[in-house]
């Protein structure tokens, strides 16, 4: 499936322009229009309990190359090779916020 990543103190969504990784304007998380694109993720299963983030628009993994955000070159989503490590991404899922 796809995602859409918003954070709610910006009020922004991530996004995937044509050569990086930033956020949108400010937009509700319940009202991504539907034109936007380059803010929809196909999650991908990397293995180990890892995903892929991959923009079907750019044809592109999003990559953490150590503490900067990007992205990779042209790369089909079923070709994440197993051997990047930089595009891979465990999901965490946050119940509540500690205070």
């Amino acid at each position: 499936g796809y995602i859409a990543l918003h954070n709610v103190v910006t009020n922004r969504f991530w996004k995937m322009a044509p050569h990086d990784i930033g956020s949108s304007v400010q937009m509700n998380w319940n009202a991504l229009p539907a034109s936007w694109t380059w803010e929809r993720f196909k999650v991908i299963d990397a293995g180990g309990g890892m995903i892929g983030l991959h923009n079907a628009i750019h044809n592109r993994f999003v990559q953490m190359n150590h503490a900067d955000m990007s992205i990779t070159g042209h790369r089909h989503f079923n070709h994440l090779p197993p051997t990047w490590a930089w595009e891979k991404f465990r999901p965490v899922l946050v119940v509540k916020a500690s205070a």
